[in-house]
């Protein structure tokens, strides 16, 4: 299509070698970096190392949901960094996933739970492997560029959470469609206060508190708390509105 575009550039002989040099260096800096997180796999794999960690885990969330789900989210991460997606996935739900089930947690939104944070540990440092294979194309540095993807990624993770605390957001799992919309109601406003939280309006940052406090009401707590939650979330986005709005037309 590019040559469609430009034919001249079949003839372009400087363009060429221009192209190939930055072919061979993004290739070296790329075989290095697969090849290092090589290394940290083959050690996960022959150790066994992923599931006495997973196991290890376990044993310390016992009864209580929220650190159950935050250790099973930090397995979740750290398995993923150093092994494919799918024998992490498998690693954590056959151990952790029966603590889960224990405490009331539905099996469906327990594998979506797991899957979520396994594909999310593409991005997270320090072994963050799809932003690393990135950087040398965009010409960045490796880890200021994962460091970058998952503040962008932030709202991400917060949602797995809320496959478990708003369980009628998985459509399909039981939950009357009037539960599904208030579910994803909540979880939309939710990310959209934790995206403008990453990255907030200039003179603003002090609204950052708030605007992740209301995210987490809208997740962790039940309707009326989440309703009211709701409310001012909406009501602050209007006042930000018409101030930046007020902002425009006098400037």
């Amino acid at each position: 299509m590019g040559f469609a575009v430009r034919p001249d550039l079949l003839f372009d002989r400087a363009g060429w070698l221009r192209f190939l040099r930055s072919a061979a260096l993004i290739s070296v800096q790329l075989v290095v970096i697969v090849g290092a997180v090589g290394i940290v796999i083959g050690v996960l794999n022959l150790t066994g190392v992923g599931l006495r960690f997973a196991a290890l885990l376990s044993s310390l969330a016992e009864d209580q949901l929220i650190l159950s789900l935050i250790l099973m989210a930090v397995a979740c991460l750290l398995l993923g960094m150093g092994m494919p997606t799918v024998p992490a996935y498998l690693i954590i739900v056959l151990v952790m996933g029966p603590s889960l089930q224990k405490l009331g947690v539905p099996i469906v939104h327990t594998h979506m739970f797991v899957l979520y944070f396994g594909v999310l540990s593409a991005i997270t440092p320090p072994v963050a492997l799809a932003a690393f294979a990135a950087a040398p194309i965009a010409g960045a540095r490796p880890m200021a560029t994962a460091l970058e993807a998952s503040r962008l990624a932030l709202p991400g993770f917060v949602i797995p959470f809320a496959f478990i605390y708003k369980p009628a957001l998985l459509l399909g799992t039981g939950f009357h469609w009037s539960q599904s919309l208030q579910a994803i109601l909540f979880v939309l406003l939710a990310v959209i206060l934790i995206s403008r939280a990453c990255y907030p309006r200039r003179g603003k940052a002090h609204m950052v508190p708030v605007g992740l406090g209301l995210a987490v009401a809208l997740i962790f707590f039940g309707p009326v708390v989440s309703w009211i939650a709701a409310a001012c979330a909406v009501a602050l986005m209007i006042v930000d509105r018409l101030e930046l709005t007020a902002r425009k037309q006098i400037s």
